[in-house]
């Protein structure tokens, strides 16, 4: 992955769904996620508006949708 190549930049989680990604950045309280928006059951767009819903301390400082381009 480009980000692992990153000296000060580590990934601490990956996740295949949208539900996923919302409980592992709930409990592991990154600085920035980068979410797909095209994830299965939940999508990105989605997780991200729970994430900030759900956020009890300050917004993480960075909060990203990204998506695959397909051409």
């Amino acid at each position: 992955m480009i980000i692992e190549a990153e000296p000060d930049l580590d990934v601490l989680a990956e996740a295949a769904v949208g539900a996923e990604a919302v409980s592992l950045a709930r409990s592991l309280d990154p600085d920035l996620v980068l979410m797909d928006i095209q994830m299965p059951r939940m999508d990105g767009l989605e997780a991200t508006r729970r994430l900030l819903a759900g956020a009890a301390r300050e917004r993480p400082r960075g909060l990203r949708e990204n998506s695959r381009c397909s051409t």
